[in-house]
C-alpha cells in the first residue's frame, strides 16, 4: 500500500504537470508596459449590478460595505440633519456632542457623539457617523460604551454606504 507521502507526492506532480499544460493553452498576453513607463492605476468601480445590490442583506443579515464614500463628511453630516428635521422634529437634536458632557471622566480622545435626540431633557439616541477604517477604533468604542453604560441606544451610519433616507429614518424610529 502507497505511503501518504508518495501519494501526496504524485498528487503535487499532477497538478504541477496541469497547471504547465494549461499555461502552454493560454494566448501570448499584451506586451508588459516598459519599466520607465508606470501601469495605469485601475480604480475600482462597483458593477451596476453589485450597486444595484448592494443594500440587500445577504444570508446572515449583513451588509456589503464597499469603502467608497460618495459624499464628503459634511455633506454627510447636512444629509442626516435634514433627515432628523423631516422624521423627528419632536427631538432636540445636538452635533459633536462631547464624550465628557456624558461622563466626565471620559478620555479625551473619544469621538464626539455626532448626532444625539433627546426629549424631556432625557438623551434617548446616539448616532454614530462613522467610516469603515474608524468604527473599531477605541475613541468610537469608548463612546459608545460610555453611550450604552447610560442607557442611551447607539446606531452607527458607514460614510461608504448609500444611507437612503427611508433606511435612515426606519432604523432610527426603530431603535427609538
Amino acid at each position: 500500500m502507497p505511503s501518504f507521502e508518495s501519494l501526496f507526492k504524485k498528487f503535487l506532480n499532477d497538478v504541477i504537470k496541469e497547471a504547465a499544460e494549461e499555461k502552454k493553452k493560454e494566448p501570448a498576453s499584451a506586451p508588459k508596459p516598459a519599466a520607465s513607463e508606470p501601469a495605469p492605476k485601475q480604480e475600482y468601480r462597483p458593477s451596476a449590478d453589485v450597486l444595484a445590490h448592494q443594500y440587500e442583506p445577504d444570508e446572515d443579515g449583513h451588509y456589503e460595505i464597499f469603502g467608497i464614500s460618495t459624499k464628503t463628511h459634511d455633506e454627510w453630516v447636512a444629509y442626516f440633519k435634514d433627515i432628523f428635521a423631516k422624521y423627528f422634529p419632536e427631538y432636540t437634536l445636538e452635533t459633536e456632542l462631547s464624550a465628557s458632557v456624558l461622563d466626565p471622566t471620559a478620555h479625551p480622545k473619544c469621538k464626539p457623539v455626532s448626532f444625539m435626540l433627546s426629549s424631556g431633557g432625557q438623551y434617548k439616541l446616539a448616532v454614530q457617523l462613522v467610516t469603515t477604517k474608524t468604527y473599531r477604533g477605541l475613541p468610537n468604542k469608548a463612546t459608545e460604551k460610555i453611550c450604552s453604560d447610560r442607557g442611551i441606544k447607539v446606531l452607527r451610519f458607514y460614510e461608504q454606504c448609500e444611507n437612503r433616507e427611508d433606511y435612515v429614518a426606519d432604523r432610527i424610529k426603530s431603535a427609538l
